[in-house]
């Protein structure tokens, strides 16, 4: 996941109107990658090929992201932000079978609620990081200071604050899914050390 602040604000002299309550502005995309196999053994070893890499990490799927945030500088007898905005830009990645009728019936009855563990587990990334906003959104319109070169530099701050804390959310979160994961049908099934179906043989990495 990535965080990449854009920061754009305009400068006015004029009085404050009032302050925005509206959500954080958001799309998502959603991206695929194709992975195929006879097993779900070789199914696990395309995603380790083909997957995305998170953090330098061989991953099944991935959320990255890219905000922004847009406002007025407000300067009166002091400087606040009005209309302030963050904006994030969400692309998720997945993987997506391409020879369904290929696979035994045992793997494909335990790919399905896999591939749907996946989509979940980076929806709920993506709320973390609306939670994140809002919470960088609500923080930022409270600020004020004499000068608008001091309510920048309070923002920068709040910035990088609530960035830090929405990292450690993400860290907890992973790390409490890692057990669900483990446990998923489809990686027990995976990872067997040597499994026999009706056509093949297959043996893990």
């Amino acid at each position: 996941m990535t965080w990449r602040p854009v920061i754009v604000f305009t400068a006015a002299l004029v009085l404050a109107s009032p302050m925005a309550r509206s959500e954080p502005i958001q799309t998502t995309k959603y991206v695929y990658y194709g992975v195929s196999g006879k097993s779900a053994a070789e199914l696990h070893r395309a995603m380790m090929r083909s997957g995305p890499r998170v953090d330098g990490a061989q991953a099944y799927a991935s959320t990255s992201t890219t905000a922004s945030q847009t406002g007025n500088l407000m300067h009166g007898s002091s400087c606040r932000i009005s209309d302030y905005r963050v904006k994030i830009e969400f692309t998720i990645k997945l993987p997506k079978l391409r020879n369904e009728a290929k696979l035994p019936s045992l793997d494909r009855s335990r790919w399905k609620p896999f591939a749907q563990f996946l989509k979940r587990h980076e929806e709920t990334h993506r709320s973390i990081w609306l939670g994140c906003a809002r919470t960088l959104e609500k923080q930022a319109r409270q600020v004020t200071a004499k000068t608008c070169a001091q309510v920048e530099r309070k923002l920068d701050q709040i910035w990088d604050k609530v960035r830090k804390s929405c990292d450690a959310k993400h860290d907890a979160f992973d790390r409490a899914e890692r057990s669900r994961l483990e446990r998923q049908p489809f990686i027990v099934l995976a990872l067997q050390p040597k499994r026999r179906t009706s056509t093949q043989a297959a043996s893990t990495p």
